[in-house]
C-alpha cells in the first residue's frame, strides 16, 4: 500500500512514492518486497532533484575578449562587388550613347572633327624653319 492507503499496485507508483518521498525530504517507507527496488530507484532520484546545483566555479581573469564576427561578410563583400561591376558596364554604355549623340547633332562631318581636335591639341607641323643661304665667293664686278 502505498500513497495514503491507497492500493497503487506497479512500479510506476513505486517510483513516483520514492521520488516524492526523496524530493519533499521524508524519510523511507515500508513498501512490498516486489515494489522495494522501484521505490528505491525512485528516492535515488529524487535525491538528485533535492541537491541544489552548485555554481560552476569562476575564474578570475585579467582580460576578457570579445570577437564579433559576420557570417554573411563574404557575401555582402561580392554583392557590393557584382553591383560596381554592374553599374561600371552601365556607365560605359552611356558614355557611349552620349558621344554618338554629340556625334550626331554636329552631324558627324569629319572636318569639323579634324578643325575641333586641332584647336584642341594644336598645330601638327613642326615650328622650325630651315633656311638656305647660297654665298658666291666671286667677288662682283
Amino acid at each position: 500500500m502505498i500513497f495514503n492507503h491507497q492500493r497503487a499496485p506497479g512500479r510506476n507508483a513505486a517510483i513516483r512514492a520514492g521520488w516524492n518521498d526523496a524530493a519533499w525530504g521524508r524519510p523511507h517507507r515500508d513498501v512490498e518486497a516486489a515494489q522495494a527496488p522501484w521505490y528505491e530507484r525512485g528516492y535515488a532520484g529524487g535525491l538528485v532533484f533535492r541537491e541544489p546545483l552548485q555554481p560552476a566555479p569562476s575564474v578570475a581573469t585579467d582580460r576578457t575578449h570579445t570577437s564579433i564576427t559576420d557570417p554573411y561578410a563574404g557575401r555582402r563583400a561580392t554583392s557590393m562587388k557584382l553591383s560596381r561591376a554592374i553599374y561600371l558596364i552601365f556607365g560605359l554604355i552611356e558614355a557611349l550613347l552620349a558621344i554618338r549623340f554629340v556625334l550626331k547633332a554636329l552631324g558627324a562631318n569629319a572636318w569639323l572633327l579634324v578643325r575641333g581636335a586641332w584647336l584642341a591639341f594644336g598645330e601638327g607641323r613642326s615650328a622650325s624653319v630651315a633656311r638656305t643661304d647660297t654665298a658666291d665667293p666671286r667677288p662682283l664686278a
